[in-house]
Parts: C-alpha cells; structure tokens; sequence
C-alpha cells in the first residue's frame, strides 16, 4: 500500500515512497485522503473524500490541517523528538526529528537563548496569520527568550515590517522596531558599509551617493534613511524601450550610480530591465546587490508567486554581472545579525519554511534549525533531501506549524 494524502489547500496529491505523484483539483474546498493499493497489473484505489461548504473553515485552520497531513507524510523516515535522545547543540550535529505534541514543542523551544523567526510562510501565508503565531511569540518574550525577525521580504521598512506584525498577530504591546532584520535595512547597512565607511546615522563628510533600486518605496525610504540619494525610473514613462531609445541614452541625462539594488518589484518592466543595464554597463565599479534570491513564494491556496530572484537573474544576464546577495542565506546577513544583536548562535534557534534561505541560513551562523510546513518546504522536500544522502542542509527539528505549543491552550 502507498498512503497519499491531499494537501496545501486541498491542492495536492502526494505519496510517503520515494515514487511521488502529483494531482490538481479544480475544487479548493475539497480535502481529499487516498489509499492505493497495488494488485500486479491493476490499481485499487480508495478515496474518503471529506467534502466541507467554502468559507465553512478559515485559512488558520486550513493551514493547520494540512501542515499535520505534511508530517504524517514524515512518521516513517524520521524519529520523533526526545530530550532524552535529541540536545540543543550546534547545526547539523543531531538528526532530523519530528515534533508533533504541543506540551514537547515548548519544552523544546524553551531551551533557546534567542528565537529567529522568517515571517512570510511561517507567521502568516498571505493576508492570514498562521494558527497560534501571535499566542507562541508573545509567550517567547514572556520567557525572556530573544524574538527577532529575519525575512527576505525588502517590500517594507523595519518600522512597516513591526507594524504589519503587530497587527497580523496581536502584539501590538509587543514588538520594537529593533527586533526587524528586513533584507531593506540589511541592505541600507551593506551599503554604509560599503560605501560611507559604515556610518550609521545618515551623514558622510564627502559627496553623498546615488543608488539606483528597483524595488518597494518600503526599499527606498530604508535607502534613504541610511543618507544615499535614491534613482529610480520614473513611473510615468513608457514600460517599453526600443532599441533606437536604448543607444540614445545620454549619459548628461542620468546620474552616475554608485550602486544598483534589485527588490522585489511587481511592476518590473522591460525599461527598468534596460536602464539597470545601462548602469551596470557604465559604470563597471558601481555595486550590484541583490536583497534576495527568492525564486518563490507560496501564497493563498497553494499559488506560486514568481519571486525577486528572477528578476535579479533577468539582470545579471543582461548586465553579464553577478550580484551581491545581502538577504538570507548570505554571510553577509549573518554577520549583521551577530554585531547587532547579541547572543550565543548554539543557543539560537532559526525558524523557517525554506530550505535553501531559513535552514542554510542557521547553518551559516552556527544556530539550532526549525522547519515548519506551512509554506514552501513539503514532506517531499525534506523526503527527497533525505533519500539523496545530502542530510547535511536537512533542519534540526521539523514541526507542523509554529504555534502547535500553544494548541492546547487554545482548544
């Protein structure tokens, strides 16, 4: 028998061998759970269909759902977390466990010095807070555990990053604008670094410098703040750029940039394409930086959104250059986080739901890894990683979602 179970909104057909298949269905409101059995030359197939009214469950408990079917998927290849077998110590040390008992997830977190937390998929999924996210941070700072937030996402400001947190998950009393490591503000500080011999309060004794970005006005107000002059390509202008417009350009016309910065920007156009070009071309000094890698995020029922990390390859192809990546699961980030926050990374915990930017991420800095399953890591995933050998860049510990601690609480 192969058990095969529909998940991430009711989306998703997958098997717990290593033969894994995929199904769509047309209906979201639909969660499906299917037992095949094999009998030599035909397919027996059981389905127990639970059929539910839309809107009759919220996204939490949606959310909730799935991320435990996610974990069965992972009974029969991992060990359940014990203290008496499993210890706090540094990344990569212990083998992957399981926790699926709330009473053992706090327990376990309650060892840590300092918690890190990715936001996007881990917190919230969308516009909707993940099941319990607001009860497990806030009874975190009641332990007097360190709480930070680490994303990828340069779509805000530190202060626009605390505010949506404070209100996504009821922690308005809560959260300081110093507990936000947004890759925007990784990015400011990479470039004061870089470029005003890391002044920090926005002043520099020569001529101030020009950035050219490509991202949110979140990006460019941390920009700003951290005292560069922002360039960008005026939001009037035609999306398009004909060849003839493009040997044309005039270099009296346009500022001489010391840096280029690629965020996620939704109204990524073939103009800004060629003017990134154009001053990357220029000039062969100016700094190109990246404040992410992301080729996705999940959002909503299962969607795929294409994420920065196309945009910034679009770029590097163009320009024929490589950026500089300041975002998870650079070093440069972890450095940031190390000077400006202090504590002892063996005692740390990094949350996620990414393999390749949260779990590397933790690794790069010596820290204990916590992946969740309610964004883009699946079973399949941590599976897959598995049954290749590469278990090195598998997580710490695995968990449904990260407010399973406080389900009883709220039963």
């Amino acid at each position: 028998k192969k058990t095969t179970t529909a998940t991430r909104g009711g989306g998703r057909l997958e098997t717990t061998s290593n033969a894994y298949r995929r199904m769509y269905f047309s209906s979201l409101s639909t969660v499906v759970c299917c037992t095949l059995s094999l009998h030599g030359d035909g397919i027996g197939a059981h389905f127990v269909m639970g059929m539910k009214t839309a809107g009759s469950k919220s996204m939490a408990q949606s959310i909730c759902e799935e991320s435990k079917l996610e974990l069965e998927q992972l009974r029969a290849y991992f060990p359940e977390y014990s203290t008496a077998s499993t210890k706090v110590n540094s990344a990569g040390q212990s083998p992957t466990c399981l926790i699926s008992n709330p009473s053992t997830v706090k327990q376990y977190l309650k060892q840590f010095d300092a918690v890190l937390f990715d936001c996007d998929g881990v917190l919230y999924r969308g516009a909707d807070a993940t099941p319990h996210a607001g009860a497990t941070v806030r009874w975190l700072m009641e332990q007097s555990i360190k709480v930070l937030f680490v994303t990828n996402n340069a779509g805000k400001s530190r202060l626009g990053l605390r505010d949506k947190l404070a209100s996504l998950l009821d922690c308005e009393d809560l959260l300081q604008e110093n507990q936000m490591v947004g890759s925007a503000y990784s990015c400011a500080r990479y470039l004061q670094q870089s470029l005003l011999g890391d002044i920090t309060d926005g002043t520099s004794s020569g001529e101030r410098k020009v950035v050219h970005v490509i991202g949110s006005d979140g990006l460019c107000r941390e920009i700003k703040k951290a005292g560069f002059i922002v360039d960008n390509v005026p939001t009037d202008l035609s999306t398009s750029m004909s060849a003839e417009e493009v040997g044309n350009i005039s270099d009296d016309e346009h500022m001489a940039v010391d840096a280029l910065v690629i965020g996620l920007d939704t109204s990524f156009n073939y103009r800004k394409l060629c003017m990134a070009s154009y001053h990357l071309h220029r000039n062969p000094s100016c700094l190109f930086i990246a404040t992410n890698e992301d080729a996705y995020d999940v959002v909503g029922s299962c969607r795929f959104q294409p994420g920065n990390g196309c945009i910034v390859k679009a770029v590097e192809h163009a320009s024929q250059r490589k950026a500089c990546n300041v975002g998870k699961p650079s070093k440069i980030l972890v450095e940031l986080v190390s000077k400006e926050h202090d504590f002892d990374p063996e005692k740390a915990l990094m949350v996620g739901d990414r393999l390749d930017t949260d779990v590397m991420f933790g690794h790069a800095g010596r820290m204990n890894t916590c992946s969740v399953l309610t964004g883009c890591t699946t079973a399949k995933d941590l599976l897959d990683l598995k049954s290749s050998g590469n278990e090195s860049v598998l997580p710490t510990v695995v968990i449904p979602f990260i407010g399973l601690g406080m389900e009883d609480a709220h039963v």
